[in-house]
């Protein structure tokens, strides 16, 4: 359970930044990319496959500095339903979505 939200049933990607993560128990399938040291450098499968997690990561953080655009959600969440905050979270995704069509759109014209 992570900030009220049960991750069992989800596949998470993250950076190496959550090494100790898969010692919580928080979900059976974590992506962790491999790690490299000074002792120990990664071979070349294991450094193909980082990158293949970075690229799908890279997508996701991109969508996430889109949706910051929008001041809402760069603030402290001080909604306490739940509903309402999925909903803020949602309205900002088709927002960002429309912009992103929108800006698109102006390219190609």
């Amino acid at each position: 359970m992570l900030a009220g939200i049960c991750l069992k049933n989800y596949t998470l990607h993250v950076d190496l930044g959550f090494q100790g993560i898969k010692n919580l128990g928080i979900s059976e399938r974590i992506f962790i990319p491999f790690k490299a040291s000074k002792n120990n450098p990664i071979n070349a499968w294991q450094r193909a496959i980082n990158r293949l997690l970075a690229r799908e990561r890279v997508a996701v953080e991109n969508a996430l500095a889109k949706m910051k655009s929008f001041f809402i959600l760069r603030q402290e969440n001080r909604m306490r339903k739940k509903v309402k905050l999925e909903e803020v979270f949602q309205l900002c995704a088709g927002l960002a979505n429309f912009k992103s069509l929108n800006n698109a759109l102006i390219i190609k014209q």
